[in-house]
């Protein structure tokens, strides 16, 4: 059983560093957001000119989506039965 607590914990340190690694692209993401729509802003004195979201942007939060997707809802639980099923078997 000890080497599933170190699995355990290895399998929460991977979760943390990537749920570290999500919510500073979410920042990136949000600063480079506003720092467009504010020289956007700046260079058309308003938002009405054609101030659309580029498709890169678009991208960028699909696949933003997705990585949430996967860290929040398709979590290691279903992992971790598997590694205590093999640990059994062993």
């Amino acid at each position: 059983m000890e080497n599933y607590t170190e699995i355990q914990y290895q399998n929460a340190r991977n979760r943390v560093v990537d749920l570290k690694r999500f919510y500073r692209k979410v920042f990136v993401f949000i600063i480079v957001i506003v720092a467009v729509s504010l020289f956007r802003l700046y260079r058309n004195d308003d938002f009405s000119h054609r101030s659309g979201i580029s498709f890169i942007f678009i991208i960028w939060g699909i696949l933003l989506a997705i990585k949430a997707v996967k860290l929040f809802f398709l979590n290691t639980e279903w992992e971790n039965d598997m590694i205590k099923k093999e640990l059994k078997n062993q």
